[in-house]
């Protein structure tokens, strides 16, 4: 059983201070100096695993709120980025408004002309790609393909 003591007080102030000063706890014999220090310990353990709890509950809620909603903005970015492309850029402007996330599809060359596919994934969630065709480093055209969904039946 713990009895609570005048020097309670100074001591958590003592723990809260960040002066980097050792404790140095003298008295007489059996008057619970040692009590006191575990007491002091545990309430200065409980009191910081508490906070560290609150901001890693706070922390994961922030960030699954910003990844539940990052869908909605990445896909609102790449319409608003889609509506200022045009026939005839070069690979390097196409790139430069949606961004180095792409993958060479397809890359030949065809009666004299380079042809070169980069497909963009619409989000990282959905199945929609978008295929931009470049002969000559043109953009030439664009195009929207959907990944087959395919249904396992058990019979």
């Amino acid at each position: 059983m713990y009895i609570p003591r005048d020097i309670d007080k100074e001591l958590a102030i003592w723990c809260y201070e960040k002066s980097g000063k050792p404790l140095l706890v003298r008295g007489a014999r059996q008057v619970g100096k040692l009590t006191q220090i575990y007491q002091l310990i545990a309430i200065f353990t409980r009191i910081t695993l508490t906070m560290k709890i609150k901001s890693i509950i706070l922390a994961l809620l922030f960030l699954a709120a910003f990844t539940s909603c990052s869908n909605y903005f990445v896909s609102r970015l790449r319409s608003t980025n889609m509506n200022q492309l045009e026939l005839g850029m070069s690979k390097e402007q196409v790139t430069g408004i949606l961004g180095k996330e792409y993958t060479i599809a397809e890359k030949r060359m065809e009666g004299g002309n380079q042809i070169e596919i980069l497909s963009y994934r619409n989000s990282p969630e959905t199945d929609e790609f978008y295929q931009f065709v470049f002969v000559n480093n043109e953009l030439e055209r664009w195009y929207r393909e959907l990944m087959p969904r395919y249904e396992v039946r058990e019979n």
